[in-house]
């Protein structure tokens, strides 16, 4: 999600809330509020959400024409709701931008199904129109894998917690959102009002140093290791064919385990491939889980899981299995820097990407 989208959106509640017109004014016994009249009431209470300035108008309008609110307030409010262009739908309001401003969406939008990517929109346009929840008593928010976040999410967070600090934390080389990339998390301390105070740590604590020289090949990083120092366990790189792959998946599971290696991970580049590689197993007497969506439990000590639900894991053992015909590709570099560095302890990469390190290198 580009910061265009985040200053499309914003211009058009802008000049969505500019273009409120009345096109008739209201009345009662000799007093009357012409159309324009009723235009700059409008604009009087322009600080307000959209429906809070609207509530403030038609109490202003009862006060004009002296007609008791309570009385009077639903009948005033229906009158300048067919009398204007006043729309409350943030769903309509959402659909009238991406037409406005000629973004392409799927079907699906249509069907009421929210896709991730407008999540943020239409926040946006509901908080225009409703205001933004109010949590002024938390004091602190935490939030970590930054890296995923749009700096618009991130602006949206702040406004709703007004009043607490924030710590937040992230690695760009593990960002796999494909609307926002980042070159330094540094770039988010404008949301803050320029009083964040940015730390940039080089070291990392997960994997040992093989494992760390090898994934800092991928993106062509130089992250450098302070922990696990005498491991002497080599990132063992082998091309397995298809015929091959039950036969030396086993041998290596077989080895993590006398290696000590309490968890070990089989991570595919797509839940099809982990879904083929299960399936070797199925006949087989060596157990070990699929994990093929997002709220499955991991309870076995040895699983097959594709790359898009690793993230935030870790392994003693990790073997990256790559398809020959369906790899890694040069885009979803960051992604295969993920899967590598879920290994703590051991790392077996199944076809390289090739193309992919040789372009970083």
């Amino acid at each position: 999600m580009s910061n265009q989208y985040q200053n499309d959106i914003v211009e058009f509640v802008e000049e969505y809330k500019k273009s409120i017109v009345f096109i008739k004014g209201i009345s009662h016994n000799d007093v009357k509020i012409t159309a324009e009249e009723l235009k700059s009431i409008y604009e009087k209470f322009s600080k307000f959400p959209l429906k809070e300035r609207f509530e403030h108008m038609i109490n202003s309008v009862c006060h004009t024409l002296g007609l008791p609110r309570k009385k009077y307030f639903n009948s005033i409010k229906k009158t300048l709701l067919e009398s204007s262009n006043i729309n409350f739908d943030c769903i309509k309001s959402y659909q009238l931008f991406l037409t406005a401003y000629n973004i392409e969406k799927t079907d699906n939008f249509k069907k009421d199904k929210i896709n991730y990517e407008d999540i943020t929109g239409l926040l946006y346009i509901y908080f225009s129109i409703n205001g933004y929840p109010n949590y002024n008593y938390i004091k602190q928010i935490v939030i970590d894998e930054v890296q995923d976040y749009t700096p618009f999410q991130l602006s949206l967070i702040k406004r709703i917690f007004k009043n607490a600090a924030f710590t937040i934390l992230g690695d760009i080389n593990q960002g796999i959102n494909p609307y926002q990339r980042y070159n330094s998390l540094a770039d988010l301390k404008d949301i803050y009002d320029g009083k964040a105070k940015y730390i940039e740590l080089t070291k990392t604590y997960r994997s040992s140093e093989e494992i760390i020289d090898y994934t800092n090949t991928i993106l062509g990083i130089n992250n450098v290791c302070s922990v696990r120092h005498n491991n002497n366990i080599p990132v063992d790189i082998k091309d397995v064919p298809d015929s091959e792959i039950l036969r030396v998946l086993k041998e290596d599971i077989i080895n993590m385990d006398k290696l000590g290696m309490g968890k070990i991970a089989i991570i595919t580049r797509d839940v099809e491939q982990a879904k083929k590689l299960y399936l070797h197993f199925k006949n087989s007497k060596m157990d070990i889980q699929l994990i093929a969506c997002s709220d499955s439990k991991i309870i076995d000590s040895k699983i097959i899981i594709p790359s898009y639900l690793s993230k935030g894991l870790e392994f003693d053992g990790v073997i990256v299995y790559n398809n020959p015909d369906k790899p890694f590709t040069e885009e979803e570099g960051n992604l295969y820097y993920v899967v590598c560095t879920r290994a703590q302890h051991k790392l077996n990469v199944y076809n390289e990407p090739r193309q992919l390190i040789l372009n970083r290198l």
